[in-house]
């Protein structure tokens, strides 16, 4: 199929133009997709650097760290975990130190046969906190995320430090 929104490297508002670098830190992610009909199946692709870990409406789905010889999203089946109404991707993302950034890629089949995709963008939320001091709900979908930010767009795959990213959906 064609790719018709195309994901955003994505992080908090902090990083200096053009190498993305930054000092060892974590931060978090969320983004609320209403989903208005039964879900028939539901894929994710995501990858960060240095790292992630992934959660969907509170369940923890796994971690990942990127791999800089090949730059490829990790896929995850996230169909049993949506519902009808409103769902939560939440992410804690962390850089070793140097470049930051996280990308998204995920696709809803609806039982009506209508498709929704949802990407790495602006409209994502990100807070940051110090280890351990983060609020222990915040990748619950009721988790009130209106004093977050919004993320920074850093750019669009194909880009520097990370070039061709493999496992999204070809143009």
């Amino acid at each position: 199929p064609n790719r018709t929104v195309n994901p955003q490297w994505i992080w908090f508002p902090e990083l200096p133009y053009p190498d993305f670098a930054i000092p060892s830190c974590w931060r978090a992610f969320r983004r609320n997709i209403f989903v208005p009909s039964q879900v028939q199946s539901a894929w994710m692709g995501i990858v960060a650097e240095s790292g992630y870990r992934l959660w969907v409406n509170g369940h923890f789905l796994g971690e990942g760290r990127i791999d800089r010889q090949k730059v490829a999203v990790h896929r995850y089946e996230i169909g049993s975990y949506l519902q009808q109404g409103k769902n939560t991707i939440a992410v804690r993302a962390w850089t070793d130190g140097g470049p930051a950034g996280l990308l998204v890629y995920g696709e809803i089949a609806l039982r009506n046969g209508h498709k929704l995709v949802f990407v790495s963008d602006s409209s994502w939320r990100t807070g940051a906190w110090e280890f351990g001091k983060e609020p222990s709900n915040w990748m619950e979908p009721d988790y009130n995320d209106s004093a977050w930010t919004r993320a920074q767009v850093l750019g669009t795959p194909p880009m520097a430090p990370w070039g061709k990213v493999d496992g999204l959906p070809q143009d």
